[in-house]
């Protein structure tokens, strides 16, 4: 689906789960493609949403915000009148995590790759100028996306690239901003109890695995942490199938044969 407004009911909840991928800052629904293709049959009728303002809605307008999104998402959720395996890349992960305390029954489990805490990364500032001189400024976006990976080849950056260049300049700054003020939920123990997993990558430099131990895991209970090798903060194109193959294994160890 493009949106999750889009989506059409498309089964009973008896069915299997079915995956929900929402991606990250400046990226778009076609950044899921590899880890889709890993996946299989199990990921066959997966939906990769397009946020607004990014992707295939670049040229939406704002105001922009979580609980936007996260309202969209949550629509999108009931319609498919399926549980849902929610998984959010980045800020995409603030969104998901939202969404998911506010559907309460309706999630299968939560996956946040990379996340960027709900409360925000707090940076200062001179800090984010970087990210705000970003629209407009192919290059830099370039660049910084090299900083920011470890196993990212030039098809694959230029694929993460031509996304970022579709964002209007004016909302970049505010799409940075909104993923690093977070949200006021994000000061509590998150809304949504159910099974979690949290990916990060070894070289990620901006969600640290310090920053995944002192401000993601303690908020939820019992979540499982994983660290994919060789990545930076887009193991799901950076290493397609180790995240597909960490999705396989989480969902097999909370319940066998959950997607089969």
């Amino acid at each position: 689906m493009d949106t999750p407004n889009s989506v059409a009911p498309v089964g009973a909840q008896s069915r299997p789960p079915i995956f929900v991928f929402i991606h990250g800052f400046l990226d778009g629904a076609i950044v899921w493609d590899e880890v889709v293709g890993a996946l299989g049959k199990r990921a066959a009728d997966a939906v990769c949403v397009d946020l607004p303002g990014m992707g295939k809605r670049a040229d939406e307008g704002g105001p922009y915000s979580l609980d936007r999104v996260a309202d969209e998402v949550v629509r999108g959720v009931n319609a498919l009148n399926r549980p849902v395996i929610l998984v959010g890349h980045s800020m995409g992960a603030q969104i998901a995590e939202l969404a998911a305390g506010r559907l309460d029954g309706r999630i299968h489990s939560l996956v946040l790759l990379t996340p960027i805490p709900l409360q925000g990364t707090g940076m200062p500032e001179e800090t984010m100028q970087s990210f705000h001189e970003l629209g407009g400024n192919p290059q830099a976006q370039r660049e910084l996306r090299v900083q920011y990976s470890v196993h990212l080849d030039d098809a694959h950056l230029e694929k993460l690239g031509r996304l970022g260049d579709l964002v209007k300049s004016d909302s970049v700054g505010e799409f940075a901003d909104i993923w690093n003020r977070g949200h006021p939920l994000g000061t509590q123990d998150s809304q949504y109890r159910g099974p979690v997993l949290i990916v990060g990558g070894d070289g990620d430099a901006l969600i640290t695995s310090e920053i995944i131990a002192g401000s993601v895991k303690p908020r939820f209970v019992n979540p499982t942490v994983t660290i994919i090798g060789k990545a930076g903060h887009w193991p799901h194109v950076e290493q397609p199938d180790s995240v597909a193959a960490t999705l396989d294994a989480f969902l097999a160890a909370i319940e066998p044969c959950v997607v089969r």
